[in-house]
């Protein structure tokens, strides 16, 4: 995406991100995945919560907005929304160390660490204390691919269509990925069935989403 009038841009090093489309479901040529891959030694992925959602079981609410701060407006470069309303699984949230929803086992995780790192991976079935080092974390549902492997924990619901669609599983699906060589992903599409998100996931080499 270099030189996209919306993308900051970086002077002097390569585009923030890069971006292509697969087909990943044979009986749906029309159907398209969107990927769009960062290198998160050079793009920081932030969190925040919205005025509702998630529907905090602590009282604390979000802003829902990019905080008003010059130094940070002139490092923005993307936004995307992600995880399911409370009612829909209560999955954990945290923000700059605000608990809004507690952790559930066995979820998939991505968290921001101390010093701007980002984690991948499923919360352990155990309660545990949340790890000191973890700043901000989001859930949501069991992993869709797990060491390039599809549905490990053999989930049967991912989340449906509107009540009104007369199709109840091809419907537009995100999710969210970290690669085997180390990038985050995310991804967006139409038409699409849980099972060819993880086809154009594992066909851009994700090792967790």
């Amino acid at each position: 995406l270099d030189g996209d009038p919306f993308v900051t841009e970086n002077p002097g090093g390569p585009p923030l991100f890069y971006t292509t489309y697969l087909r990943p479901d044979p009986e749906r040529d029309f159907a398209r995945v969107y990927a769009t891959i960062w290198d998160p030694r050079i793009v920081e992925l932030r969190m925040q919560a919205g005025t509702r959602e998630p529907l905090s079981a602590t009282g604390t609410t979000g802003s829902g907005e990019v905080l008003r701060d010059p130094r940070i407006f002139k490092r923005l470069v993307a936004g995307f929304n992600g995880g399911f309303q409370a009612m829909h699984g209560e999955f954990g949230m945290m923000v700059d160390d605000a608990l809004y929803l507690p952790p559930k086992p066995y979820a998939a995780t991505v968290a921001v660490l101390r010093g701007g790192r980002v984690g991948f991976g499923s919360w352990p079935g155990q309660s545990e204390p949340i790890p000191p080092d973890i700043v901000s974390f989001r859930q949501n549902l069991t992993p869709l691919v797990d060491g390039g492997r599809f549905n490990p924990f053999g989930r049967n619901w991912w989340g449906g269509a509107p009540p009104t669609s007369s199709d109840p599983v091809h419907t537009i699906r995100t999710g969210l990925c970290m690669t085997e060589e180390g990038f985050g992903a995310y991804f967006w599409g139409v038409h699409l069935a849980p099972v060819a998100l993880a086809n154009a996931m594992r066909q851009t080499r994700c090792a967790y989403a």
